[in-house]
């Protein structure tokens, strides 16, 4: 089996001491120059294990039919209002 990805930019950030000033390795600049050599054709990268979702097309369902509501044709029709002026917060 093949190494990942991550594998081999791991291997080649030792081999050319690419190491940030804090000591971690500079693995996503290795990562993106090897994408790069392997999109010119120079080398042979292999499959990517998980894809990152990057230029996908979203595909969404079918959206949920509207189910009737019957609204009432004037406000008599939902119950007696009555107004009533609080004299308090509470209330």
């Amino acid at each position: 089996m093949y190494p990942t990805r991550q594998a081999i930019a791991d291997a080649v950030c030792e081999a050319l001491g690419w190491y940030r000033l804090d000591g971690r390795k500079k693995d996503m600049s290795a990562r993106v120059a090897l994408l790069r050599m392997d999109r010119d054709g120079l080398i042979t990268l292999p499959k990517p294990l998980h894809g990152n979702g990057n230029g996908r097309i979203t595909r969404y369902a079918e959206p949920i039919a509207e189910l009737p509501f019957a609204y009432p044709e004037s406000l008599d029709d939902l119950c007696p209002i009555k107004f009533a002026i609080a004299d308090t917060k509470a209330q």
